[in-house]
């Protein structure tokens, strides 16, 4: 059982991060997802300005804003992504091919810094046949992870209780 808050718009998302700062009812917050939330940012820079260079500085800095306020209230925060595939050196890295999607591929880079851990949601079949989902936190392979604890395996199952357990 879960509370839930719909987003529908970056007024919605301030009114949700000042209920955080002032409660102290929750130990963890999931935000579902920093890429739509990169969309719909983008969408209201883009009526507030025609220049569309401007419109994606604006939601950089509303994201990278929150991003720094949701890291800053003292509660466990998760933040889902969107995965895209990208040209690697666009995002400033040489040897990955698959990075969290967010408008502008500047910003886009400068996510994972903001973040404690960037975790990819990997599956795979064993051999029996069964879909195993598994947790990428650092670097293996085409997909950016990282993880800013040495606690962590480089994959980890896909179970928040148990990452949340060896993280102490």
């Amino acid at each position: 059982d879960m509370d839930v808050a719909d987003i529908n718009s970056m007024a919605d998302l301030t009114e949700a991060y000042t209920f955080l700062k002032s409660s102290k009812e929750y130990s963890t917050v999931l935000i579902d997802s920093l890429s739509e939330l990169g969309e719909m940012s983008l969408t209201e820079a883009k009526d507030r300005t025609k220049d569309g260079r401007q419109a994606y500085m604006m939601m950089a800095d509303d994201i990278a804003g929150m991003i720094r306020g949701f890291n800053d209230l003292p509660v466990t925060v998760i933040m889902i992504a969107q995965e895209e595939r990208v040209a690697a050196e666009s995002i400033g890295q040489v040897d990955y091919l698959y990075a969290p999607s967010i408008p502008g591929k500047s910003f886009m880079a400068k996510i994972p810094y903001k973040l404690d851990f960037v975790f990819c949601l990997r599956t795979r079949i064993n051999p029996e046949g069964n879909v195993e989902r598994s947790f990428q936190t650092g670097p293996n392979g085409d997909y950016l992870a990282k993880a800013r604890t040495q606690r962590l395996e480089t994959f980890e199952s896909a179970n928040w209780k148990e990452i949340f357990k060896k993280l102490g």
